[in-house]
């Protein structure tokens, strides 16, 4: 019972871990497309650049006004 429940603490430090990550990596292409939008780069090139969808990048630039 110890074993299987160490299993699952485990499991759950790994997923909450990943997401942490996930978490970081947007918040990263976030900031990237915020300084493209700055230097006035156009929003194709941002999303090619980043991978974040036009949305993204429209909240983003609404949230720079």
């Amino acid at each position: 019972m110890i074993s299987n429940l160490g299993r699952k603490i485990e499991e759950e430090f790994k997923l909450r871990e990943e997401k942490g990550i996930q978490k970081g990596q947007i918040q990263e292409r976030r900031g990237i497309a915020k300084n493209l939008l700055l230097m006035g780069i156009d929003i194709p090139t941002i999303i090619k650049a980043t991978g974040l969808t036009n949305d993204d990048i429209k909240k983003i630039k609404s949230e720079m006004n």
